[in-house]
C-alpha cells in the first residue's frame, strides 16, 4: 500500500526524529511545511510574499494559505510513492481539507499519535537547554497543543494509531515499524 503517514504529538513528543528515521528506514520524502514555506518566503513567491505578510506581524499564517503551499509541496513522485508528514495538520480546519484533499488523491492514510506523559515531556524540552523553554512557556505551549490535537484526534477517529512515547527512541520506533509493517505500507 502507498500511503501517506502523518506524525502528530506534542512538542519534545520525538515525531520529527521517528519521521526522520522513518523517511530513511522507507526512502520516501518528507513532507516539512515550515521548509516549504521559507522556501516560498526566501524565493518570493506569490504564495510566499503572502505568507511573509502574516509572519513579519507575528501571525499565523492562515489555513487557506498553508493549505495551498501543502498542495503546493507535493509532488507527483510524492502522490505515487507516498510521503511522510511530520506535525501536520495543526488544527482541525487544516485537518478537515489536507484529509479533503488526500481522499481526492486516492491515497490510503496512516496518523500516528505519539503520546508522551507531560512530565516527560517537560524533562526533554528542560534538557534541550533553549531559552525559550522555560517550565511556565512548556505549560502554555502544551496547553494551547492538547486544545488543538483533541479536535484533529477526534476528527481522524480510528484512523489514529497511538504510539507510546515514553519508551526509548529505538522501542518508538518499532512500535512505528510495526504499525508500517502490519498496514503494509511499501514503497
Amino acid at each position: 500500500m502507498t500511503a501517506y503517514i502523518t506524525f502528530l504529538g506534542a512538542p519534545g513528543s520525538g515525531k520529527g526524529t521517528q519521521a526522520e528515521k522513518l523517511v530513511n528506514h522507507l526512502g520516501l520524502k518528507t513532507l516539512g511545511i515550515g521548509d516549504r514555506m521559507r522556501y516560498e518566503i526566501a524565493n518570493k513567491t506569490e504564495i510566499g510574499v503572502l505568507a511573509e505578510e502574516y509572519v513579519k506581524n507575528g501571525q499565523l499564517v492562515p489555513d487557506d494559505v498553508v493549505i495551498d503551499i501543502v498542495k503546493n509541496s507535493i509532488s507527483e513522485e510524492m502522490l505515487q510513492n507516498g510521503f511522510i508528514a511530520d506535525g501536520f495538520p495543526r488544527n482541525l480546519e487544516q485537518a478537515k481539507r489536507y484529509d479533503e484533499f488526500l481522499n481526492n488523491e486516492s491515497l490510503d492514510t496512516v496518523i500516528l499519535y505519539i503520546d508522551v506523559d507531560f512530565d516527560a515531556l517537560k524533562a526533554r524540552l528542560l534538557s534541550r537547554g533553549r531559552e525559550d523553554d522555560t517550565e511556565e512557556v512548556i505549560e502554555k505551549r502544551n496547553q494551547v497543543y492538547l486544545d488543538t490535537i483533541q479536535p484533529i484526534l477526534d476528527y481522524f477517529g480510528d484512523r489514529v494509531i497511538k504510539i507510546n512515547g515514553n519508551q526509548t527512541p529505538d522501542e518508538v520506533f518499532n512500535s512505528i515499524l510495526a504499525v508500517v509493517e502490519a498496514k503494509k505500507v511499501t514503497t
